[in-house]
């Protein structure tokens, strides 16, 4: 058991190493990663855009886990009680996966705050914000011209 927690922690901190390296990328090139590293089938262009901005918390995020696992390991299986500086450093690494995540989603959403993310993706729209935009466009079109069909919608 103390082999898969340590193989699991060793996975993640490979994990939030390459998320922060491609985070620093990011922060210094002033350019996008290759669309083939951000895309996928199951999610929105919008919502790759916002993981791409997200990737320094996400780095932490991954960091955190790893000291998780790690802590986890350190208690060992039979012992089911955290005492003294293990359980400090649990509450530690659970507030900072907490906050991570927080960040996280709210530069995926709202793109906010601003200051953690790259400086030329910070006049990006977040998630909510776009789709937002996106529906007000919709309405003000729908005003002038008439109701959009549906399969004109999907073209757009």
């Amino acid at each position: 058991m103390q082999i898969g927690r340590i193989a699991l922690a060793i996975i993640c901190l490979l994990v939030a190493v390459m998320m922060l390296r491609r985070g620093l990328i990011l922060w210094h090139r002033d350019r996008r990663l290759p669309k083939n590293l951000v895309t996928g089938v199951f999610f929105s262009r919008a919502f790759h855009y916002g993981i791409e901005r997200a990737m320094l918390p996400m780095a932490a995020c991954g960091v955190f886990m790893t000291a998780a696992v790690l802590i986890s390991a350190w208690t060992g299986a039979g012992n089911s009680q955290l005492t003294g500086a293990r359980w400090w450093l649990g509450v530690i690494a659970v507030s900072g996966i907490t906050v991570s995540v927080g960040l996280t989603l709210a530069i995926i959403y709202f793109n906010r705050p601003r200051w953690i993310v790259p400086p030329f993706m910070r006049s990006e729209q977040g998630i909510t914000a776009a789709w937002w935009s996106r529906r007000r466009a919709n309405r003000s079109q729908e005003m002038k011209t008439g109701p959009v069909r549906d399969e004109q919608r999907r073209s757009v």
